[in-house]
């Protein structure tokens, strides 16, 4: 493989983490205010959709580094557990993408966001939410880590992957 799938993957890796970050920070006074009472219901709601919205982005990433590298887009029912599980493993042409703890603290943001599709807005219970949303801005600052970590493995460019000026 060329270093355009990496070349491709980072990209998108660094715009999805972008993307990320600027919803954590619109989110943030409301996040901080959640810690002291628990949200009314608007609120609440807001933060579902913040936390679907946040494993969506990580999400994104991973399923990229699937299609950009491994060339190979997951498919199926279970896709998305599968997709989880295959970023803690190593393949042909790529080391672990996540480390066994990131695994463990991505799983439950799977689960919420299988919960939050499946479910309305009323039935959502902010004690299965809190720990997420307080814990969503650490776990996207060790899942940045881990990425940019990760994108230093890539293999450098060679002569005849580079375009001509």
């Amino acid at each position: 493989m060329n270093s355009s799938g990496w070349d491709k993957f980072r990209e998108q890796a660094e715009t999805e983490l972008s993307q990320i970050r600027e919803l954590i920070g619109k989110f943030a006074e409301v996040i901080e205010r959640s810690k002291l009472s628990t949200p009314e219901f608007i609120e609440g709601a807001g933060l579902a959709g913040m936390l679907h919205s946040f494993y969506s982005g990580v999400e994104n990433v991973m399923e990229r580094a699937s299609i950009e590298i491994d060339e190979e887009p997951l498919k199926g029912e279970a896709w998305h557990k599968a997709l989880l599980k295959k970023m803690r493993e190593t393949t042909a042409k790529r080391s672990a993408v996540i480390s066994e703890g990131m695994l463990t603290r991505l799983t439950p943001y799977l689960a919420f966001r299988h919960y939050y599709r499946n479910s309305y807005a009323t039935t959502v219970r902010w004690e299965l939410m809190a720990p997420l949303v307080h814990n969503c801005s650490d776990v996207l600052f060790q899942f940045e880590k881990e990425i940019y970590l990760f994108l230093k493995q890539a293999p450098a460019p060679k002569p005849d992957d580079r375009t001509s000026s």
